[in-house]
């Protein structure tokens, strides 16, 4: 399916502006509140500087060797005459050219899942997005973060209006649902003012919703509740977005971190009546298709294929589990068969040491299941010396406490991904 770009994803611009009614209508109502909330999101973000400074310099040294490689030494076909003295020792007296590649080679795109099963775990999950921002913004890669929603923008309380609800938004609504929206929470277009407010309200409505969403006198807007999960979706939107991410940016490589608690919603894509069976997508372009394996896979899989085929996107997804780690574990190893060719106990050992599980199954190049009651915290690498290898940096970050798992996991891989 095709989106309607232009009526689902409501700009940060937009976005913002209603935020910072909201923040005002805090500091009204709740100045003291507040207050702590600004205190809390400066001591995050400074304590971050030291962490995101040092992946800095790691990326950039990693993105100059990249450079090196691909700059190619050519002869112009132009005389070197402070080489014709030379002519009998050497052939070689033309001069020489260096083309070095420009321009920014690589772009990331976060999306969020803003549904209702993530309030036990939404305020870490904004912080851990605040990070990666951190970090694009400090090595100036292009990044779009996007929050997937049902909750309609146009709608400012949570007050049920049957007549409004009665109308379609937007003219993909017998696809996409009448109320999904992608919220352009933060941007790589941002000015100045735009980035630091931006990063104000992000924490701002982490500490909200990392309070369970609630707060006496500090009501949020409907928009930024939290509602169901239109995952597949936002996939298909995406089909849209990247192209013109990765053209208005000339990025050589986009990544896709994806950030959820659970599985999409579900919808009727590739069934018969809704009725179940192996759900199916085709390519109008090729011919290509793409089928789940049973009837109990959602679409999200195949979407996921179709995504990386048409875009050339790596694809990393991280699902925040909020199960016991027995219960976890026997789930995971029943639906995927290399976590099943690892064994439950193995699995299990490696879920409580290291609060993590990977594969490379469901249509992701990696997919995380991190215990979602790790807390985020800052990792400490101020002692590491200023040259040291992108190893070194990890083997520090493992070495640190084991509350960090969930954040430190996260920074580690996009790391990988985007040097």
């Amino acid at each position: 399916p095709e989106a309607n770009v232009e009526n689902i994803v409501i700009d940060f611009t937009d976005c913002h502006k209603r935020l910072d009614t909201m923040f005002n209508g805090w500091n009204q109502t709740a100045p003291e509140e507040v207050a702590t909330f600004l205190r809390e999101a400066g001591s995050f973000v400074n304590g971050s500087t030291k962490t995101v400074n040092q992946m800095a310099q790691q990326f950039e040294m990693k993105k100059r060797a990249e450079v090196d490689r691909q700059t190619k030494v050519s002869s112009t076909g132009e005389l070197d005459m402070e080489a014709l003295v030379n002519y009998k020792f050497t052939e070689d007296i033309f001069l020489r050219a260096e083309d070095t590649p420009n321009g920014k080679n690589h772009g990331l795109v976060i999306l969020v899942d803003w549904s209702g099963s993530m309030c036990e775990c939404m305020g870490e999950t904004i912080e851990q997005m605040v990070q990666l921002v951190l970090f694009c913004k400090k090595v100036q890669i292009p990044f779009e973060v996007y929050g997937f929603t049902n909750n309609d923008f146009s709608r400012a309380t949570y007050s049920y209006d049957r007549e409004d609800e009665s109308k379609k938004w937007n003219d993909d609504s017998e696809i996409f649902g009448d109320n999904f929206q992608m919220l352009n929470l933060m941007s790589s277009r941002m000015n100045t003012l735009q980035y630091k407010a931006g990063l104000k309200h992000m924490m701002m409505l982490a500490a909200v919703h990392g309070r369970g969403g609630y707060s006496l006198n500090c009501q949020v807007d409907y928009a930024f509740g939290l509602s169901g999960t239109p995952l597949d979706e936002a996939l298909a939107t995406l089909n849209t977005i990247i192209p013109a991410f990765r053209a208005a940016n000339d990025l050589n490589i986009v990544n896709l971190t994806i950030i959820t608690d659970g599985c999409s919603n579900g919808n009727h894509w590739g069934r018969m009546n809704n009725e179940y069976g192996t759900p199916i997508l085709r390519n109008k372009r090729n011919g290509a298709t793409y089928a789940a394996k049973n009837c109990y896979d959602s679409m999200t899989g195949n979407l996921l294929n179709y995504l990386r085929d048409e875009t050339g996107v790596n694809i990393v997804g991280i699902f925040l589990e909020p199960s016991s780690p027995k219960r976890a574990v026997y789930s995971l190893v029943n639906r995927y068969d290399d976590l099943n060719k690892i064994g439950y106990d193995a699995c299990l050992d490696q879920f409580k040491k290291e609060g993590f599980l990977s594969t490379t199954e469901d249509g992701y190049d990696e997919y995380f299941i991190i215990a979602a009651k790790k807390k985020v915290s800052q990792v400490d690498i101020a002692d590491l010396d200023e040259d040291a290898s992108l190893t070194k940096i990890k083997n520090t970050f493992v070495k640190s406490s084991a509350g960090s798992k969930s954040s430190r996991l996260m920074l580690n891989r996009m790391i990988d991904h985007l040097a």
